[in-house]
């Protein structure tokens, strides 16, 4: 079903400065209500407002839903009359992660959500561990999280469910033996449910860069470390079963690096025990379906060779991929907003993003930065066959630089409210403002050399604030009334906003070194 944009019911933005950053900010308060944005909600009754907060409360409850705390999957068209479900579940996760248990889903809810989810979010292990013990209650919450990349790796049958189950020591095992078949560093005393294990566990690029450095590039070139494992690892005597556990770990991180590409796979999805076969059912058609596009699009081989390649998933397939893992994340790691502009600039291809964004939920938050290393290794034509990314990545850059405006605009705000009420109240000193913004200070006979240092560096960041405020949205104001011609309503102000973010970028920046100040 397609989801057309709201409709934008605003005149041009004109008048005085005062009137057009007052429009502005009506216009902005608007679409975050709308949920032509993504903004963080401000409090627990704002997280479940179904129109403003409709892509989030739907990550939320898909991302639950895989840890285990929802006991079924929920359909977006059916957020709205499970949401007493999500709060307690969202509540239930609070407790288990050590957050304030408020069903509010500000940062601190998101981002622990994230990192336990998303496999490109860093791990910060200082959150769930001291040392190498679990901190507080996150015991149940490291438990699932870890239940979910073993599942999603094949390395064990079920992913988290309700009905919680703490994972035993044997549940590890087929872990250790994929660090020992992979040759990938560890100390096997340290493996258990710690902060060691779970650092090894979530770090998806280091599993595709072992399968991909293996001594032998056939499709079983792990192979060659069998015997060795065994030779060594007494407790390892199943030669069959650690070749099908090999085989099977390698498919399911080719399921997971596609899918963070934009491809049509599924993650966790069974595997078939005779991988040897060629992948002829239904489920592995479309596996190698996909896997043919890869090699077409992001490998440059002819369709004759891509179809053949696609055949069988080999350590062949992850060279390319490390090969675009291992590129290190530079200060624009999360910044390919003038390739996305190039791509979604149209009224056309503005409302068919807008129309993914609303049914994919969970999708839209992962896989920004392997389209941004992909670019580096191929350049701009990366574009040309990775169009869901390119929406997810036109999501994001819209929802960043609205943030970025919207904390513009109320620095401005607050900075007219300080000089209309006449004058900033200090210890022990007073700013009177005139009307064309000069100040005049008052100090009390008791004035301290501290309290004139504080009153300086107070209206000092004022200033600073309030300037960078006026550049940003005045940047906007710019891209938005002179350099847009020929799109209307909230088109308009999406690409606007996703035109303007490189610069926007680097103001935000400053403002954050002013605000930390």
């Amino acid at each position: 079903m397609s989801i057309a944009l709201p409709i934008y019911d605003f005149p041009e933005v004109e008048g005085t400065p005062s009137q057009q950053l007052g429009m502005f900010e009506s216009i902005f308060e608007t679409a975050k209500v709308k949920g032509v944005v993504s903004a963080t909600p401000q409090s627990d009754e704002e997280t479940y407002q179904i129109q403003s907060q409709q892509v989030r409360i739907q990550t939320v409850a898909s991302r639950l839903w895989l840890l285990g705390y929802l006991p079924e999957k929920i359909h977006p068209d059916e957020i709205e009359k499970n949401k007493a479900i999500i709060r307690e579940a969202v509540i239930q996760f609070q407790g288990d992660a050590n957050l304030k248990k408020d069903f509010w889903v500000g940062n601190k809810t998101w981002y622990a959500l994230d990192e336990l989810v998303s496999y490109e979010s860093h791990f910060s292990p200082d959150h769930w561990f001291n040392g190498d013990e679990i901190i507080g209650n996150a015991f149940v919450a490291i438990n699932r999280a870890a239940q979910l990349r073993l599942w999603s790796l094949g390395l064990i049958d079920k992913r988290p469910v309700k009905e919680f189950r703490p994972l035993e020591i044997s549940d590890l095992s087929d872990f250790k033996k994929i660090l020992h078949l992979f040759s990938i560093k560890h100390d096997s005393n340290k493996i258990g449910l710690n902060r060691y294990s779970m650092e090894l566990l979530f770090n998806q690029d280091a599993f595709s860069i072992a399968i991909a450095t293996s001594k032998y590039q056939n499709r079983d070139a792990f192979l060659y470390n069998v015997k060795a494992v065994v030779n060594s690892t007494p407790e390892i005597d199943d030669i069959p079963k650690l070749k099908e556990l090999g085989r099977k770990f390698i498919v399911n991180c080719a399921r997971i690096e596609l899918w963070l590409l934009g491809f049509d796979v599924a993650i966790g999805a069974e595997v078939s025990n005779r991988l040897k076969r060629k992948m002829t059912t239904r489920k592995r058609g479309n596996l190698r379906k996909e896997l043919t596009k890869y090699y077409l699009n992001f490998e440059g081989l002819d369709t004759t060779t891509s179809s053949q390649m696609a055949q069988r998933i080999s350590p062949k397939f992850f060279k390319g991929i490390a090969a675009a893992n291992v590129i290190a994340n530079g200060s624009d790691v999360e910044d390919i907003s003038e390739l996305i502009a190039e791509k979604v600039k149209t009224k056309a291809q503005i409302n068919t993003a807008w129309n993914y964004i609303k049914t994919k939920g969970m999708r839209l938050f992962d896989g920004l930065k392997r389209v941004w290393r992909w670019k580096k290794k191929i350049g701009k034509k990366v574009a040309n066959f990775i169009k869901n990314n390119i929406f997810k990545a036109f999501f994001r850059y819209v929802s960043k630089a609205y943030k970025i405006v919207a904390r513009g605009i109320s620095n401005i705000v607050k900075a007219f409210k300080v000089y209309f009420k006449g004058g900033l109240v200090l210890e022990n000193s007073y700013f009177e403002f005139s009307k064309d913004m000069d100040a005049t200070v008052f100090l009390s006979d008791n004035v301290t050399q501290e309290n004139m240092q504080l009153a300086i560096d107070k209206l000092r960041k004022q200033s600073k604030a309030f300037n960078l405020g006026c550049r940003i949205v005045g940047w906007l104001f710019k891209i938005f009334k002179e350099l847009i011609q020929g799109y209307i309503g909230w088109a308009k102000l999406l690409f606007a906003l996703i035109k303007s973010y490189k610069e926007l970028r680097i103001l935000y920046l400053d403002f954050k070194m002013v605000a930390a100040q």
